[in-house]
């Protein structure tokens, strides 16, 4: 069962894709490091001052198959999604990659209210052993892509920042603005 989002039809919809690699032995001897400056703050996607943002789904890949990453993990690689400017996580703790995931419900909201501001992303956390299926690997990568809405319908954002649609958990109720986007059937089309 999915989260169905109603958005506005002039949302926009991103797909991005980042690439995270660890190397043998580097920088920790006899093991895939993902601890590597190459992981840490990659641009995922350049925001818009005054624009809402919804993750919707993220997706986890590897060069790898899902056994041999699962039968090889020393400690767990951990992602941390912020902002460039001024560090604010987008979730409150690293997302753990326990396994591949497709498609994994992650909704996030968040807005944007700086210039020239960036969504990135850090896999600097995480190793795996070598066991004797990947001896001659040189690297393992995990490819992290992200379903993102940018709403940029003003009426849509002001209802949605209002505190009178507010909970301790979260937002009450969808916003009602005609003409909406139903995420769940339109899956991963372009607009």
């Amino acid at each position: 069962m999915s989260i169905v989002w109603e958005l506005p039809k002039t949302s926009k919809y991103y797909q991005t894709s980042n690439k995270f690699t660890a190397t043998f032995n580097t920088p920790t001897s006899g093991e895939y490091d993902f601890n590597i400056s190459g992981n840490v703050n990659q641009p995922v996607l350049s925001m818009r001052k005054g624009s809402l943002y919804l993750i919707n789904q993220i997706t986890v890949g590897g060069t790898i198959s899902q056994e041999e990453y699962l039968g090889n993990v020393v400690s767990v690689p951990l992602l941390l999604l912020n902002f460039q400017s001024e560090s604010q996580r987008i979730y409150p703790l690293r997302i753990p990659v326990v396994q591949y995931v497709n498609a994994l419900e992650a909704s996030s909201w968040f807005s944007n209210d700086i210039d020239k501001n960036k969504l990135q992303a850090t896999l600097n956390i995480g190793q795996l052993s070598q066991d004797a299926e990947l001896v001659g690997v040189s690297s393992i990568s995990l490819t992290l892509t992200m379903s993102i809405w940018e709403i940029i319908d003003n009426g849509f954002i002001q209802s949605f920042k209002k505190p009178t649609n507010r909970t301790d958990i979260g937002q009450r109720t969808a916003v009602q603005i005609p003409m909406f986007i139903d995420v769940a059937s339109v899956g991963s089309r372009m607009y």
